[in-house]
């Protein structure tokens, strides 16, 4: 009598890799997008910027992306049977790194080489008395006013007030302003003495009209206002030599 012997039977077809289930890990694909905006914008962000003190806040996109594709690359390391983007988050860290990196390094640059040799750097806020100005009746801070003794030239970064240059092009007069918004662009009698400088350029310096952010450097003085013409109280001169 024959016995019938079932053999269990077995596929010569390869198991499905469980490896295609695994799933793209979404901190690899922010982390790449964040990388590539950052290389592409941060360092020409740095390029457009008025002061250094706005490159801080501008680096945030770089070092977010830093953050985040680091994060995803720890997180597939060590679920590698569930996340893939590996790749993905490298390209993140790598272009992330390489825009910090340069962007840092040219906003650096530009912002340590900005002042001519020679020049002491001044600013707006450094021209507003103190309350202890205020309280000694000083309406001139003191550091402010040795340079208008000595004589050195300083430089200033501020803007161009549109109603006070006479032409598009080619001024050699005009009012250099703290900043472009309603403080110093709306009621000129409303802004204050300390918030404006008289520039006027000398030799064959000449400014023309725009919104932009100009660099002045040059001799500072100080005299009177002429209240009937409606300056103010007192007004800051810039007898300039330098512009850009």
């Amino acid at each position: 009598m024959s016995t019938l012997t079932l053999e269990p039977e077995t596929s010569t077809e390869p198991y499905e890799d469980a490896a295609s289930y695994r799933a793209l890990h979404a901190g690899s694909i922010v982390g790449a997008l964040l990388g590539i905006v950052s290389v592409v914008f941060y360092p020409l962000g740095v390029s457009s910027l008025d002061y250094a003190q706005y490159m801080l806040p501008l680096a945030g996109v770089p070092l977010i992306g830093l953050g985040v594709s680091w994060i995803a690359f720890r997180s597939i390391r060590a679920n590698s049977d569930v996340y893939t983007g590996e790749k993905l988050a490298k390209m993140g860290l790598a272009f992330s790194l390489v825009a910090l990196i340069t962007g840092t390094a040219y906003g650096g640059y530009f912002f340590a080489t900005e002042v001519p040799e020679g020049y002491s750097p001044i600013s707006f806020e450094e021209m507003k008395p103190s309350e202890d100005d205020e309280l000694a009746g000083r309406p001139i801070p003191t550091e402010i006013g040795e340079h208008i003794k000595s004589g050195d030239p300083i430089f200033i970064k501020g803007y161009m007030r549109p109603d006070s240059a006479k032409f598009q092009k080619g001024n050699k007069e005009f009012l250099l302003v703290r900043d472009n918004n309603q403080c110093c662009f709306g009621d000129a009698s409303k802004v204050m003495y300390f918030d404006q400088i008289m520039v006027n350029l000398t030799g064959d310096h000449t400014a023309d009209q725009n919104l932009g952010l100009y660099r002045v450097g040059g001799r500072l003085s100080v005299r009177l206002g002429n209240l009937s013409q409606g300056e103010p109280e007192l007004v800051y001169s810039l007898e300039g030599d330098y512009i850009k």
